[in-house]
């Protein structure tokens, strides 16, 4: 008897094992998303996961770089301002006979892609040293549909060039004398948006980054 006992018991453990196993949330799978290297502007490196809720699908940037190209010193000067990241859910504008079209509407000036979503703007920065790699954090949302399985994420990053020759306080008013002008960064994923990898776009990545993205 106590050993009938004893074994109902073992399978009820079992059981019960099995159906916490079957029943826990599945665990977040991130990617990264990195813009190509340079000399000259910043370098973002983004690890995002994406969740999709009721109407919204929502991409988490949970560990982020950005680097500014330069040896970084104790009194390294201020080289950006305000910058702002927005992401966009891109598909291919690529006919049949594999033709970059031209997007009339919105991004003329990208070629490989078409952005068929916009989250708003998040701010990254307030400034950047030259030098300086900063960790960052930011949230985007898309309304669900419009975000095709798909889809990839585009990044694209904007900032404020400081004249270098001008102080910069940060505790004060952001006057930092004439413009040096703006500088804009684009971050491609090689992967769609529920982490799977297009081999065709990543190997054009790797060839030629600036054409593809």
């Amino acid at each position: 008897m106590n050993c009938e006992i004893r074994r109902a018991a073992v399978v009820a453990l079992a059981l019960l094992a099995f159906a916490c196993v079957r029943t826990a949330p599945a665990p977040d799978t991130g990617y990264w998303v990195t813009s190509d290297s340079s000399a000259y502007s910043p370098v973002v490196r983004f690890r995002v996961t994406s969740v999709r809720g009721n109407n919204t699908l929502r991409i988490r940037v949970d560990s982020g770089v950005v680097a500014v190209p330069g040896q970084v010193t104790t009194d390294a000067p201020v080289v950006l301002t305000n910058l702002y990241a927005v992401a966009y859910l891109a598909t291919t504008n690529r006919g049949p006979l594999a033709l970059a079209t031209i997007d009339t509407v919105r991004f003329a000036d990208r070629r490989g892609w078409v952005a068929v979503g916009a989250s708003d703007s998040v701010r990254l920065a307030g400034y950047l040293r030259f030098g300086e790699r900063r960790s960052v954090g930011a949230e985007f949302d898309f309304p669900s549909d419009s975000a095709p399985a798909h889809a990839w994420l585009v990044f694209r990053l904007s900032a404020k060039v400081v004249d270098r020759w001008l102080p910069f306080d940060p505790s004060g008013p952001l006057r930092v004398g004439r413009s040096g002008g703006s500088v804009h960064v684009y971050a491609c994923s090689d992967r769609d948006i529920t982490g799977q990898v297009d081999s065709a776009r990543a190997n054009g990545l790797r060839r030629a980054y600036g054409a593809v993205c």
